[in-house]
């Protein structure tokens, strides 16, 4: 009678373990940035914009926990010769243009501090968000990898940086 409940407890186990396991699979493999990278190629970005990093953020990697900040994500950042009220409105019009609306509830549009100008344009599709952040010329962002933190900017250009990600 022991050696059967002992064998039923294992079994009830086992069984458990195997259904977590497959749970964290799913949500990983269902959670991939592989996606998010993908919808960068429906967007038909000025050819004169430069690509100078991309971040990407997966389950399980440098903090990264599905449902918890934007993860998984990507990232991209691009140097851009333009002036951010008119890098605002190239975007607005390359996302809508890739059937995202502009998500009004979050705050976007461009705002002057002094001589500076930022814009914010968050959009969706769907499941998919967009974080859109163009920083006036000079203007520089910060990204980490690992426990350290880069610097991406350059003088005389505005930085664009585009978050993919799901929508929160």
């Amino acid at each position: 009678m022991r050696t059967r409940r002992i064998l039923t407890v294992v079994g009830l186990l086992a069984f458990l373990a195997a259904e977590v396991l497959g749970v964290w699979v799913w949500v990983v493999s269902a959670n991939s940035p592989t996606h998010y990278a993908d919808l960068f190629d429906e967007f038909a970005l000025p050819g004169s914009w430069e690509l100078v990093h991309v971040e990407i953020k997966a389950p399980g990697v440098d903090w990264c926990v599905p449902g918890i900040g934007v993860c998984p994500s990507v990232t991209r950042y691009y140097l851009a010769d333009a002036d951010p009220a008119n890098a605002f409105e190239t975007m607005r019009q390359v996302v809508t243009e890739a059937g995202f609306q502009q998500d009004n509830g979050l705050g976007g549009g461009c705002r002057q501090d002094g001589s500076t100008t930022t814009c914010v344009l968050p959009a969706r599709r769907g499941a998919d968000h967009l974080w859109i952040v163009i920083l006036d010329r000079g203007e520089s962002d910060t990204y980490i990898r690992g426990s350290e933190g880069y610097r991406v900017g350059a003088p005389n250009r505005a930085l664009i940086r585009i978050t993919a990600a799901p929508t929160y």
